[in-house]
């Protein structure tokens, strides 16, 4: 029996695949478990045009991604923090820091999990960070970290 998967199944099938499978299976698994549907020739051509929407959109998100990656080459961002005399910070400089910053200052909706850091930024200084704005499209990044300026 021919069925299309309505959510992934591991080591089986994919979602929106469609797959011959035996009736039992179908029958008495798939089906009642609402794993998956009979495939007739509107679904299928549903399914077909669903992955073509999708793969346009990925496409545009991958230029999109270009775009930022050639809009940020060779940039940076500065970011103020509470340090000590020694240039130790108080709290380390997170992803989820500077996310909020590159958005503002750039105008590039970033977000903290596309920002790659290792660990914390921890002292005072220049840091050269990655961007993983789309699965191969990265931009580096210079991040200067600055003590706060003190109100006289």
């Amino acid at each position: 029996m021919r069925v299309i998967f309505i959510q992934d199944i591991a080591g089986v099938a994919h979602r929106d695949q469609v797959r011959e499978v035996s009736d039992g299976y179908a029958l008495n698994f798939l089906l009642p478990k609402g794993l998956a549907v009979r495939a007739n020739p509107e679904k299928i051509a549903a399914v077909a045009l669903r992955a073509k929407a999708a793969e346009q959109t990925q496409v545009k998100a991958r230029i999109q991604a270009e775009k930022y990656a050639i809009q940020l080459r060779g940039r940076a961002v500065t970011i103020e923090a509470r340090a000590n005399e020694s240039g130790t910070l108080y709290a380390g400089v997170t992803s989820a820091d500077l996310a909020p910053i590159i958005k503002s200052q750039f105008k590039i909706d970033v977000k903290a999990d596309q920002i790659v850091l290792a660990q914390p930024i921890k002292h005072l200084g220049k840091y050269q960070v990655e961007l993983k704005l789309y699965e191969d499209v990265t931009a580096p990044l210079i991040v200067v970290v600055e003590g706060e300026k003190k109100l006289v």
